[in-house]
């Protein structure tokens, strides 16, 4: 649901922009504004989950506290998505995704090696999203077997927190060198360390937060590395396509290992880490 929700919204944001005619640059903006406040509200509500449970003594205080901020959410959006249908470009896919990449001048690819560099970028970002989604799985069992009565919520909150350092990474690269190819072969080599440490079944808390800290931090930079390097590397008529063959990759890939991950975690883990490992040096020669 939550890969259908997000293609959702970006169409329906980049439809009403489309319908009110503002300029390209606003939907920057806009991915800016979304960002702050999804990252605000991240942020709260784990915390606001560790105090209800601490407060009820029970872990399905929160659950329910979200069931009704979901029905709140829905009931507004019912009632404002009146979008009207822009039917001369697709909305959903490559462009919403790869929006960030046109805000970057780049010397464009003229040769014929672009469609094995936009593959590149295409597989790089389809390993990043299946890391993502495993990460997201497995980081409350991993720290619930390192400690049964950590603090979830504020471990929500410091890996929210980690993501949020990662953009501004991002933020000095793109204001510096523009240099994505090394950030994202980076982040790559940063999450396949990650994941190889836990692969290793660390015991203590403080050993099994690290490395999902590591990795959201790699993964808050590498979101919008690879969209920028989709728009460098990626044709423009081929971004749909690159966006659809992503997501088919990456969700095929994470229910594989989110079904393998009760019995075979460190196999799973050990996976992760080759992929990424496998996926930074091909980012690298990029710039070769």
């Amino acid at each position: 649901a939550q890969p259908l929700l997000q293609l959702s919204f970006e169409g329906w944001q980049r439809a009403v922009h489309a319908h009110q005619s503002w300029p390209a640059l606003w939907r920057r903006e806009t991915m800016r504004s979304i960002g702050r406040s999804t990252t605000l509200a991240a942020l709260l509500s784990g915390m606001l989950s560790e105090v209800l449970y601490r407060l009820c003594d029970d872990r399905r205080a929160p659950l329910l506290i979200s069931a009704l901020v979901a029905l709140v959410a829905a009931g507004l959006t019912v009632s404002t998505a009146d979008a009207p249908l822009v039917k001369n470009e697709p909305l959903c896919g490559g462009d919403a995704e790869s929006g960030l990449g046109r805000f970057f001048e780049f010397p464009r690819d003229t040769s014929g090696g672009r469609s094995v560099r936009g593959a590149v970028v295409t597989a790089g970002a389809a390993i990043v999203d299946a890391s993502a989604a495993i990460a997201l799985v497995a980081w409350a069992p991993t720290i619930s077997k390192a400690d049964p009565d950590a603090p979830f919520g504020f471990v929500f909150s410091l890996t929210m927190a980690s993501a949020v350092a990662g953009t501004q990474v991002f933020g000095a690269v793109a204001a510096s060198s523009k240099r994505f190819e090394h950030l994202a072969a980076a982040c790559c080599a940063t999450g396949g360390l990650a994941f190889a440490f836990l692969a290793t079944q660390p015991a203590g808390l403080g050993a099994a937060l690290a490395p999902f800290l590591a990795f959201q931090l790699a993964l808050g930079a590498a979101k919008p590395c690879l969209a920028a390097l989709r728009g460098k590397h990626v044709a423009p008529d081929q971004r749909d396509v690159a966006a659809r063959a992503q997501a088919a990759c990456a969700t095929i890939a994470s229910v594989v290992g989110a079904l393998l991950y009760a019995g075979h975690a460190p196999l799973v883990f050990a996976a992760c880490a080759l992929a990424c490992a496998l996926a930074s040096s091909p980012l690298m020669r990029l710039t070769a």
